[in-house]
């Protein structure tokens, strides 16, 4: 059963971090403050809208901001934006500059409006795990989602290039455009609301011009992502706004900038109460659409039941899973120039827990990267801030813990984005070792890679609490270029299991397995999208063996497990398979390319190139892609 979470909110006055609020309802969390950041004295005192030119704060409408205590019955606490930004980057560390306040309300986790912007994304979760709250992001990814689906999993609505804006219609909240930035929505769209069936159909068309061969970034745009719009909420379901806000539209004043941009002027606003409240009850159920668990493409996947096909599969298996000796192979270095491999690393001489394992493992890796440093390398100093993938192998899972606060000291307090890595228990380590640790350094400059560390709690994907990132990316040295190139890059990806992401539980142990690999996959996928994969040449999956049994038939194999392994590559070659027809589908309905040498943003976004493979693999559970 999910844990219910006390949640301050943090708002801007804008929809989307208004918006959120009702998803942390939604999924039985209770919202117990508002926080929000205001713009100086000073500033309201030089320019009537106050507003500061951020891309992390929205502070245009910020006069309403008190409003919001009264109008959702909760309390607010504000804070005035001092000083100026110390690190504009889309990545985030903290510095000694920081400073957190410690009188905060009793909560366990903060939530934002969060939907495409990693700039924003990773300050708030710096902020929140500094201060021991659970980061709650629901919007992260929303355009890209499927669309929210009823009790029998019938899709509420079709895919939409307004698909959030739909939902915040249907649950009936208003928020009005209060300034523009965009060539595409004109001036008179002020106070327009945004979730008026007229408003989402001009976003489009005006919009479209300028991205005609990039649905992702259009869905993008008429989010107001990029800044096209700011918006302020007025008003939604009686079961979170016990009133609305209210002013008179035509006391608006608007003002044109340079560039097209204009804003509005806004009169004193008052609270009146929310006409809905005497409408008939909504549910808590009905507040808001939830995104459905599975994509197009997965979903297609499962329609095939494959649990009508376990007999056939397990017939099918050409090799037996067979009892692995114990691990002897000793610790290696491989020295590529430009990476290096540390392999089976382990300590059992430092002590009998794993915690002392984990550090002894540490001093020699540490050791090492000194050694090699400056060896045919580009770097003159390695730490394991260089390392880009990490194997973690344990011999009892219960240590999990205990290694996991020892590795997290392994990487430099102020550096963000540790490597990727995938975890799993093993019972073959060498003699007295309850830990091994394999490592992949990339002895180039951080800055030919970048990577994807999402740690808040949402529908897209499991977040990754902890110190190991989702997806590292680093730089190829491509044969027809000299040059270092980001079109041309090796991502290494962190190994996924069965969560469902907005609890960040396993789902029921009675739910079939196919599932829980259609499941790891899609996370494995959505991950990729976000990566811009275009090839996965290989997967792997790491699976537990639960049943063994002696007879003739399987010779003391693991049977389960070679059930288990038929199905997850089954799962995987027929995710391909569904990738080529949503494909062919596009041709038929001449959607696709004329030129199908070029690779669409819908290939890259659904990994439908990727189907170009086709291959057989070993399963869904972790892999390596590449752009």
């Amino acid at each position: 059963m999910a844990v219910s979470l006390n949640v301050i909110a943090l708002i801007s006055g804008g929809k989307d971090s208004l918006y959120s609020i009702l998803h942390c309802v939604q999924n039985g969390h209770r919202v117990v403050a508002l926080a929000n950041l205001a713009p100086p004295p000073e500033r309201i005192q030089q320019e009537e809208t106050g507003e500061l030119d951020s891309m992390m704060y929205q502070t245009v409408g910020h006069q309403v901001i008190p409003l919001y205590a009264e109008a959702l019955g909760l309390p607010l606490y504000r804070r005035v934006i001092r000083g100026t930004a110390v690190q504009t980057g889309q990545d985030y560390d903290t510095t000694d500059r920081d400073k957190v306040k410690k009188a905060h309300p009793a909560a366990n986790a903060l939530c934002s409006g969060a939907i495409l912007s990693t700039y924003q994304r990773t300050r708030v979760e710096s902020v929140a795990l500094r201060l021991g709250l659970t980061p709650l992001a629901y919007l992260w990814q929303y355009p890209l989602l499927p669309p929210p689906q009823d009790g029998s999993e019938q899709d509420l609505r079709p895919d939409s290039l307004t698909g959030l804006l739909d939902d915040m219609a249907a649950a009936r909240c208003d928020a009005r455009i209060i300034k523009t930035a965009s060539a595409g929505i004109p001036e008179r769209m002020l106070w327009s609301n945004v979730a008026d069936p007229r408003a989402r159909s001009q976003f489009v068309s005006r919009m479209a011009r300028f991205y005609p061969d990039d649905e992702a970034g259009l869905r993008s745009a008429v989010l107001g992502e990029g800044g096209e719009y700011e918006t302020l909420a007025i008003c939604g379901p009686p079961a979170v706004w016990k009133k609305k806000i209210e002013l008179d539209p035509d006391q608006i004043k608007t003002v044109s900038e340079p560039g097209g941009a204009c804003y509005a002027i806004l009169p004193p606003a008052t609270l009146v109460p929310n006409d809905a409240v005497n409408a008939a009850t909504t549910t808590e159920g009905d507040l808001v659409r939830r995104p459905g668990m599975f994509d197009a493409q997965f979903r297609r996947v499962l329609d095939a039941q494959p649990q009508t096909l376990l007999p056939d599969l397990v017939g099918t298996a050409s090799v037996l899973l067979k009892p692995l000796p114990h691990h002897s192979g000793g610790a290696s270095i491989l020295n590529h120039g430009t990476h290096i491999v540390l392999a089976n690393e382990t300590a059992p001489d430092a002590g009998e827990d794993a915690a002392s394992q984990i550090e002894g493992i540490y001093t020699k890796l540490k050791h090492k990267l000194e050694t090699q440093a400056g060896s045919g390398s580009s770097s003159s100093s390695l730490t394991m801030s260089n390392a880009v993938f990490c194997l973690l192998l344990l011999s009892d899972m219960d240590d999990f813990a205990a290694v996991n606060a020892v590795y997290a000291r392994m990487f430099p307090r102020g550096q963000p984005n540790p490597p990727a890595r995938v975890t799993i228990a093993v019972d073959n380590l060498p003699t007295k070792a309850k830990v091994s640790l394999s490592v992949i350094v990339d002895a180039r400059d951080r800055d030919r890679r970048r990577a994807l560390h999402v740690q808040s709690r949402s529908y897209w994907a499991p977040a990754n609490i902890g110190p190991y990132s989702q997806a590292v990316n680093e730089a190829l040295h491509t044969s027809w270029s000299r040059s270092w190139s980001r079109s041309a890059e090796l991502i290494h990806l962190a190994g996924q299991i069965p969560l469902v992401p907005r609890t960040m539980q396993l789902p029921v142990p009675s739910q079939p397995f196919y599932l829980d690999a259609a499941l790891s996959l899609q996370h494995l996928w959505r991950v990729g999208q976000e990566r811009e994969v275009d090839l996965w040449p290989w997967g792997v999956a790491f699976l537990a063996s639960t049943t063994t049994t002696n007879n003739s038939s399987s010779g003391g194999y693991h049977e389960d497990a070679i059930t288990r392994a038929r199905v997850a590559e089954w799962v995987w070659t027929e995710a391909h398979r569904a990738a080529v027809s949503e494909h062919e589908q596009a041709e038929a309905e001449g959607e696709a390319e004329a030129d199908q040498d070029i690779i669409d943003v819908w290939d890259r976004t659904f990994g439908n190139y990727a189907a170009c493979i086709g291959g057989q693999s070993a399963g869904a559970g972790n892999g390596s892609g590449m752009q």
